[in-house]
């Protein structure tokens, strides 16, 4: 059920590149992806970044007319729609989202370096079809972050993150401050505390959501292919306004990886 064509571009030299990527499917007569994302290195260090991003979620099948139907099969659907109908379906059941950023890095000395960057997205609205109720539109949302990254500031090997991330959308408005360290111990152990404090604004009913989430990460590498990694933390919130409630989760996680390049 997929006849599409796509291509692919991509243009490097010594400052800068260009990689885009587009795909239209013919037999449903939509596109599916349009992209395009750049970089553009200065001297000094200092690294621009640009993205425009056009695609529809999830990817456009014909499968996809299931969605939201009792029939667990296309053959089921037939019965009572067209093949055509079922094309236009399935279209209307991948919603298109948009989204642009602008990024920038640049070094401080030898061990500082600022990262910045803005994303502004929108889910478009889905129309709906087949019994199934339309996707409203999300409005545009912006996403803005920054950070301060040290390395070896204590001792060779670590880095610290002091970050400050801001989301505004239709439905709330957050603001997080969090910390990040990486501290390596001897040649096989790495420690990583971190701290996140997030206020979060609620537009349906002007609440306000307050959460802070320690955690703690520990890996331990065993030999050149596999590491050990345990966590713990937790999530302690508390919200006014209307339905005023306080909330604490905590988990414990524990887990290995293996490499097998």
């Amino acid at each position: 059920d997929r006849q599409a064509a796509g291509a692919e571009f991509r243009y490097f030299d010594g400052t800068r590149s260009v990689v885009s990527v587009v795909d239209y499917d013919f037999a449903l007569g939509t596109l599916n992806t349009a992209s395009i994302f750049g970089n553009w290195y200065f001297d000094g260090g200092t690294a621009l970044s640009a993205s425009a991003d056009y695609r529809r979620s999830p990817f456009p099948l014909l499968e996809n007319a299931l969605v939201g139907q009792s029939g667990a099969s296309l053959d089921e659907l037939l019965r009572a729609f067209s093949e055509d109908e079922l094309r236009d379906i399935a279209v209307d059941r991948t919603a298109e989202t948009l989204n642009y950023s602008l990024g920038l890095s640049r070094p401080l000395g030898e061990r500082w370096q600022v990262n910045a960057d803005i994303t502004f997205t929108q889910l478009a609205e889905g129309p709906g079809s087949a019994g199934v109720l339309a996707l409203p539109d999300s409005g545009r949302g912006y996403y803005a972050y920054a950070s301060l990254v040290g390395s070896s500031l204590f001792r060779e090997g670590d880095v610290s993150i002091l970050g400050l991330q801001f989301s505004d959308t239709e439905l709330t408005h957050v603001s997080t401050l969090y910390l990040d360290t990486r501290h390596p111990v001897g040649q096989r152990l790495r420690i990583n505390p971190r701290l996140a404090v997030s206020l979060r604004e609620i537009a349906a009913d002007d609440s306000r959501e307050t959460f802070v989430t320690p955690s703690l990460r520990l890996l331990y590498r065993i030999g050149e292919r596999y590491e050990l990694e345990f966590e713990g933390g937790g999530d302690l919130g508390q919200r006014s306004g209307e339905g005023n409630a306080d909330t604490r989760a905590y988990y414990l996680y524990a887990g290995y990886r293996a490499d097998f390049r």
